[in-house]
């Protein structure tokens, strides 16, 4: 849950990151990742105008690429790289592999990642409202950005003051 992850310390959020990112290596092998930055400086507006931090999160830039061996090429394929992996897995697990679809795919990976960290001590609740970002339709979104604009602009005249 967001309130067992705000407990954690610093050190602990950069390990929680660091573990995340050997773990998305390991679940999508085909993947060539670009960049892995931890992001501490979003936030967004309320429906009070207010800036309200976000939670610290893992962004990772990746390519999935999937070797065609039909082709003899490698392509860029989200669904066939994570396709891949996922019968690799079930292979590996002795579990059929005749049938497999997208939804199934991804449940499959994102059961895997609540493991992965129940098994580290990491019991969050995955499925919580609790700490989502409220999406604005495109009217809320011109007005927040309005006076959010209108906010920087008055720290900027304070900052020269």
């Amino acid at each position: 849950s967001t309130e067992a992850y705000q407990k954690m310390t610093k050190e602990e959020r950069d390990e929680y990151f660091k573990d995340g990112l050997e773990y998305f290596k390991e679940c999508y092998p085909d993947y060539k990742i670009l960049d892995a930055t931890i992001h501490r400086d979003e936030g967004y507006i309320d429906e009070d105008g207010k800036w309200q931090k976000g939670l610290d999160h893992l962004q990772i830039c990746a390519i999935p690429l999937y070797y065609n061996k039909e082709k003899d090429q490698y392509e860029i394929s989200t669904t066939k790289a994570e396709k891949a992996h996922l019968i690799r897995e079930m292979e590996r697990e002795g579990r059929d592999t005749s049938h497999v679809d997208l939804r199934e795919q991804r449940q499959y990976l994102h059961d895997r990642f609540v493991d992965h960290n129940r098994e580290k001590g990491r019991d969050f609740d995955y499925k919580s409202q609790e700490g989502k970002q409220t999406r604005y339709n495109v009217k809320n979104y011109k007005t927040n950005k309005e006076q959010w604009e209108e906010k920087k602009k008055n720290w900027k005249k304070k900052e020269k003051k």
